[in-house]
């Protein structure tokens, strides 16, 4: 990504829910988008060779259902209502007020699973 871009993190990862937020261009405020769209597909590529592949950026397969979720013009969000245990790829896309879009670069996450969750914890889902 470069200084043009939104660079979007994961803050916390839960069994159905994510907690992201985004950071914007240092030339542009929250004001300068009408909306921020947080797309979303299914990773399905190989965990076991994500470390031999940092350098490149992810994308979903080229048929991979995208899915996207308006967050209005806040800068963070929880995504609910996610598959347990699965991972994502996802991105953030800014819709410019003056027309156009900033969008963010693909990054991973991953939803937990009820499976190696601690014995005596229940599911901690916002």
């Amino acid at each position: 990504a470069d200084a043009q871009d939104i660079r979007v993190a994961v803050q916390q990862e839960f069994e159905e829910c994510l907690k992201l937020s985004w950071t914007l261009p240092e030339h542009r405020t929250q004001g300068s988008f009408s909306e921020f769209v947080v797309e979303l597909a299914i990773d399905r590529s190989d965990p076991n060779t994500w470390k031999d592949c940092r350098a490149a950026s992810p994308r979903p397969a080229a048929d991979a259902l995208i899915k996207r979720v308006s967050m209005g013009t806040d800068c963070q969000a929880f995504i609910q209502n996610m598959p347990m245990g699965r991972n994502f790829l996802l991105a953030v896309v800014g819709k410019l007020r003056s027309g156009g879009d900033l969008r963010s670069a693909w990054v991973r996450a991953r939803t937990l699973s009820a499976k190696t969750r601690d014995t005596d914890l229940g599911n901690l889902d916002p």
